[in-house]
């Protein structure tokens, strides 16, 4: 077997992986033709920008109502600004409670306290890493107004059974699918299933205009509230300074639209070929001791792939640590993180409000983040050279420190 590159040996990844984010002249064009019009951001509130019908904000918002089968469609500047007008707009106030899942970015949390709400945590099942149902009537109280499901890496979470539950206990559902966008569940698309869906076009993100968000929804009420919000609290139907919720500057610009309406054509390819790549890997991987496979529930007909997850199980190695092997695979020309260092609940902020409790309650929180392992989605992109140089890399690691 081959030295790892730590040990002298040569680097696994002998080309790059593709970059991202990934553009052609037709981006270019997009917003070359928003550029010369002169009119680059939504004006008024019927939900047509100023230059007139040829508007990409009302195209990308069409679009995501077809391919997202929703009534009511909305871009936004950002994902975090989806999720806080989402919770808004179901009317999260003061002392009301929101089960959110401990594995995620923390604005699945931030958006409850800026409404003045109150996040409780739900522990992760340990083989999806996406929120325990089994476990939700712990958290549940006369409190409790709704629950935020994050589809984790790309992956679904079990919303036949969480939808289930909601509406047995009369509770709201927010899909936090930041991370998720063409996944879809029983072949359903997330973000629909529940009561409002979000969505992020972040940089990183597997459909980016470098910032954006979309929220869909089947619910007209919501979708008139999230308006307003959005838009500085304007009245739905009423003049431009005629304002009757508390709301924010949450618009999106005719430039990121553009650029996240033109990129959607890739989208399903990009899907497919993620999903490919990852099939070979963890075919790959499932032969090697030391590494934990996330497991893919048999009820998602498209993972998203925004990330590729799999666990450095300590216990099976001597003499190295999670970080040792990160920054061995990082030598050998793999990009690998430890992705979040704590739950949400450990974050400084939430040690602050008291939320220290948690870490009791929420175990596979905990074991995840000492063991996940993250691979970007960009690796899933290449070919299949690009896959079995990753797994080499990896098995040379596994080969080389495996001492008992």
């Amino acid at each position: 077997m081959e030295k790892p590159t730590i040990l002298g040996g040569l680097k696994s990844k002998i080309k790059p992986f593709p970059t991202w984010p990934q553009w052609d002249k037709s981006d270019a064009k997009v917003l070359l033709e928003v550029l010369h019009s002169g009119k680059w951001s939504r004006r008024d509130v019927n939900n047509v920008a100023s230059h007139g019908a040829k508007s990409y904000i009302n195209m990308l918002e069409e679009e995501s109502k077809a391919r997202f089968n929703s009534k009511y469609s909305l871009t936004v500047s950002s994902g975090t600004a989806a999720l806080d007008i989402a919770v808004k707009a179901i009317g999260i106030s003061s002392g009301d409670e929101v089960i959110v899942p401990a594995y995620s970015f923390i604005a699945t949390a931030t958006c409850v306290l800026h409404a003045g709400g109150i996040p409780v945590f739900a522990d992760i099942d340990e083989d999806t890493w996406n929120i325990d149902v089994s476990k939700l009537d712990k958290h549940v109280s006369p409190k409790t107004k709704a629950i935020i499901a994050v589809h984790f890496a790309g992956q679904p979470a079990d919303m036949s059974d969480l939808m289930s539950y909601a509406r047995e206990k009369g509770l709201i559902v927010i899909e936090d699918a930041a991370q998720a966008i063409g996944a879809k569940w029983q072949d359903t698309s997330v973000g629909s299933i529940g009561d409002i869906g979000c969505f992020s076009l972040e940089m990183t993100k597997n459909l980016t205009c470098g910032e954006g968000g979309i929220i869909v929804t089947n619910n007209e009420d919501f979708y008139k509230k999230m308006y307003s919000l959005h838009l500085t609290g304007r009245s739905f139907n009423g003049s431009w300074y005629e304002h009757e919720e508390l709301g924010w500057n949450y618009r999106i610009t005719e430039f990121q639209a553009a650029l996240a309406y033109n990129q959607m054509k890739n989208l399903d390819n990009q899907i497919s070929i993620r999903e490919k790549n990852a099939a070979k890997l963890n075919d790959l991987l499932s032969s090697l001791t030391g590494i934990g496979l996330t497991s893919i529930d048999p009820r998602v007909t498209t993972h998203a792939y925004h990330l590729f997850t799999f666990r450095f199980i300590p216990e099976e190695w001597t003499r190295f640590s999670r970080k040792r092997f990160i920054l061995a695979l990082n030598a050998e020309g793999i990009p690998c993180y430890e992705g979040y260092s704590y739950p949400i609940y450990k974050n400084p902020l939430f040690l602050s409000l008291g939320y220290e409790k948690y870490s009791l309650i929420c175990t596979n929180a905990e074991k995840i983040t000492k063991q996940s392992l993250w691979l970007p989605q960009n690796v899933l992109l290449g070919d299949e050279q690009d896959i079995e140089e990753i797994f080499k890399a990896i098995e040379k690691i596994r080969y080389h420190f495996n001492i008992k």
